[in-house]
C-alpha cells in the first residue's frame, strides 16, 4: 500500500515537470504579468486593436504606468481609505448614469411638465369650518352660509372683500390675503 502511494506521488510530481507555464511578458513591482492578462486588458481597452509593434509598445507603457500607480496606492493604503472609496463610488455612479437613463422617457416627461406649467391659475378660497362629527343641522347651516357668500360674489361684490367680511371666511389668514392662495400650475 505504501509503495503504491509513493508511486502515485511520484507520478503526480513528474506531471508538474511537464506542465507548461504561461509566458510572462513583464514583471511590474515584483509581480509577473502573463501574456493572456496583458492581451485581455489590451483588447478590453482597444475596440479596434492593431497588433503592430508601435501600438503594443505604447499600450505597454500605459499599462506599466497604471500598474505602478496601483501598486503605489496599495502600498500607501489608499485602497482602504473610506474617503477614497467614497470618491471611487461617486465616479462609478457618474460614469454609469448615462447608461441607466432612458432619454426618450426623460424627454417625454420634460415636455409634459413644460406643457403643464403653461397653464397657471390663481386660486382663492373661503373656508367654512365643519366639525367631523357634525349633525345634519350643522351641515345645513354651513351649506346655507356658503350659498349666501356665493350669491354676494355673483352679485358683483369683490371676492376678497367677502372673504374678509364678518361672517366670511373662517381662515384667519383671509383677513390679510382676502382668501388668495397664490398661483398654481
Amino acid at each position: 500500500m505504501k509503495k503504491n502511494l509513493l508511486v502515485l506521488i511520484g507520478l503526480v510530481g513528474s506531471l508538474n515537470l511537464f506542465a507548461q507555464k504561461e509566458p510572462e511578458v513583464m514583471t511590474i513591482d515584483g509581480k509577473p504579468v502573463t501574456k493572456s492578462e496583458f492581451l485581455q486588458i489590451y483588447l478590453k481597452n482597444n475596440t479596434d486593436p492593431k497588433y503592430d509593434k508601435v501600438s503594443l509598445d505604447e499600450y505597454m507603457t500605459l499599462f506599466t504606468k497604471f500598474k505602478l500607480k496601483v501598486a503605489e496606492a496599495e502600498s500607501l493604503g489608499y485602497d482602504t481609505l473610506p474617503k477614497l472609496k467614497k470618491e471611487l463610488d461617486g465616479y462609478r455612479k457618474t460614469l454609469s448614469t448615462p447608461y441607466l437613463v432612458d432619454n426618450e422617457t426623460n424627454d417625454a416627461l420634460i415636455k409634459q411638465a413644460y406643457e403643464r406649467s403653461k397653464k397657471e391659475i390663481r386660486a382663492s378660497h373661503i373656508l367654512i369650518r365643519l366639525d367631523e362629527n357634525a349633525l345634519p343641522a350643522d351641515t345645513l347651516k354651513a351649506y346655507n352660509k356658503a350659498l349666501a357668500l356665493k350669491k354676494r360674489i355673483e352679485a358683483g361684490e369683490d371676492f376678497a372683500t367677502v372673504a374678509k367680511s364678518k361672517g366670511g371666511s373662517e381662515d384667519p389668514s383671509a383677513q390679510t390675503n382676502g382668501g388668495d392662495l397664490g398661483y398654481f400650475t
